[in-house]
């Protein structure tokens, strides 16, 4: 409980964009298999604080509302997508929201021997050759004379492991959204960074059965990642594939796959919790008859649709097969550094009602009131 009660005391001193950094990991469930010979025993089995629930409670509800969490994936040598960890790492199923962060190497970008691993870690970064200030025994600093030296005269050859990984990477952070404030522009959000970094990231290096058997990732590239966050209007640049992250509660628009019907007609946009499937990829085209259609990736043929050809404020927006009327038609118009998606049947905008910022919110036509509920940041995969 002490580190869930320490992040939620420092919740209240952050604000949207901020960035969290949990360098904590703990003991997890007994597997069974013994730690090798020369393996990182001390650590053997350790995982990310949020496969306990009071703590994955506490980071939920900060990335919920807009701070950017960067936590360590722990040095426990374990795959984390095995079964004795009940798919709490399953983004598909349990998503904290936070950035996982797993270690490789001093710049190789292959796994270090004891980071955990996952299709759940977003990132990773060094875990070895790393130095730091302030930490580690007095034998790490160069020779002196005299009595022992304060802790802030002390530094380290040696900070290694997802401690040192996760520290890189919420600087990393720290630095993109310092350079998006310091140009006046909105700070990411937590699913928007999760989208950047993954996109203009370096692949994690090694074969393709390495990579599948113990994924760590990419590591992040800041000089791309800052050239990508920085690109104009939001980052709608015409026709292409694209996530949509509401402004209001950091979700990307997503359509319904539940109990096997994504592929149906009638299926609802919603905003949901980022996880970087199919059905939360669009492409968007320009319609011969004007605006732009717009296309959920994880089916074919199929469109955004305003429910009935319906003008009237609250109608539903649906998945539909395409049929080029002005229903399944959009604008999709710049409002400061984000973008409002407007009917070219009715004239009004898509939007979640209430401002809400729950998962699975049914997405809306709804009257233009410029609120933060119906603006959009468009991210651009390719």
């Amino acid at each position: 409980m002490g580190v869930a009660n320490a992040v939620g005391a420092a919740a209240g001193q952050l604000r949207p964009g901020d960035v969290l950094l949990v360098e904590q990991h703990t003991y997890g469930p007994l597997t069974g298999r013994p730690c090798p010979a020369g393996g990182n025993c001390g650590q053997w089995e350790f995982v990310p604080m949020e496969y306990y629930q009071e703590s994955f409670d506490v980071i939920r509800r900060l990335t919920a509302g807009g701070v950017v969490v960067v936590e360590a994936a722990g040095n426990g040598t374990q795959r984390l997508d095995m079964a004795i960890y009940l798919s709490r790492f399953n983004r598909w199923i349990r998503n904290s929201g936070a950035l996982l962060v797993g270690a490789s190497g001093a710049g190789d970008n292959l796994p270090s021997p004891s980071t955990n691993s996952a299709d759940r870690i977003d990132v990773h970064a060094w875990g070895d050759g790393v130095l730091t200030l302030g930490y580690g025994l007095e034998g790490d600093s160069p020779p002196f004379d005299g009595p022992p030296r304060p802790i802030n005269r002390r530094y380290t050859r040696s900070f290694r492991g997802t401690s040192s990984a996760s520290a890189i990477v919420a600087g990393a952070v720290a630095s993109l959204q310092g350079v998006r404030r310091t140009a006046g522009r909105e700070p990411l959000t937590p699913p928007e960074l999760a989208d950047l970094l993954q996109r203009t990231g370096s692949p994690q290096a090694g074969t393709r059965t390495g990579v599948s058997l113990r994924p760590i990732g990419k590591q992040p590239d800041l000089r791309a990642a800052i050239a990508a966050a920085m690109a104009p209007g939001g980052g709608f640049r015409g026709p292409g594939v694209y996530t949509i992250h509401s402004k209001a509660s950091g979700k990307v628009l997503d359509i319904d796959i539940d109990w096997f019907a994504g592929q149906n007609n009638g299926q609802r946009l919603l905003q949901a919790d980022y996880h970087g499937g199919l059905n939360q990829q669009f492409t968007i085209e320009a319609a011969a008859a004007g605006g732009y259609r717009i296309s959920p990736r994880h089916t074919h043929g199929k469109v955004l649709d305003v429910a009935g050809w319906s003008i009237a404020p609250g109608a539903a927006v649906h998945q539909w097969t395409w049929h080029g009327g002005a229903s399944q038609r959009f604008r999709i118009e710049p409002v400061g550094d984000l973008y409002r998606i407007v009917s070219e049947n009715s004239g009004s905008v898509l939007g979640v009602p209430g401002s809400s910022r729950e998962h699975r919110a049914p997405v809306q036509q709804l009257t233009s009131d410029g609120g933060d509920n119906q603006l959009f940041h468009f991210n651009k995969i390719n």
